[in-house]
């Protein structure tokens, strides 16, 4: 009768092979990870900032685009009371310290009116704003125009 199985040696030769491909391959798996984090921080944005106008325009007010670089989180507030005069966030608050990103920016707080158009009432800061996003040497800078527009 034949006994099936490996030898101790087959399996610590297996195990040394896997070691050495892991250091091999860890390297570049990191780099990897970091660009997608970048990559996933300024989508985020991206759409926060779609979603600043679409819901400026979707209750006809001011919507505004909060930017804290410093925590690395940006929301969405606007009126949504039929009343009047009561913000809320909209959507959730994007967290890209989740991603090990971090932020700087030249606004803190960019509004769209009631048609989707940036504005500067209130407490507004002027449109043309421009985030950095970076993470382990990686970086990927957003501009934001003086319409609203998003230049990755």
């Amino acid at each position: 009768m034949r006994n099936r199985g490996f030898t101790l040696t087959e399996l610590i030769i297996v195990l040394v092979l896997a070691g050495v491909a892991m250091a091999i391959v860890s390297p570049s798996l990191g780099r990897a990870f970091r660009r997608t984090g970048v990559r996933a921080a300024v989508d985020e944005f991206a759409s926060t900032h779609s979603l600043a106008r679409a819901v400026a325009v979707r209750y006809g007010r001011l919507a505004e685009l909060h930017i804290d670089a410093g925590n690395g989180r940006f929301w969405v507030e606007v009126d949504t009371s039929t009343a009047g005069g009561v913000k809320d966030t909209v959507g959730v608050v994007k967290y890209v310290g989740s991603h090990r990103v971090t932020v700087t920016s030249t606004r803190t707080i960019l509004c769209f009116d009631g048609r989707g158009l940036p504005t500067t009432r209130g407490s507004c800061q002027a449109a043309d704003a421009t985030l950095v996003f970076s993470s382990g040497g990686r970086t990927d800078t957003v501009t934001v125009s003086a319409l609203g527009r998003v230049f990755r």
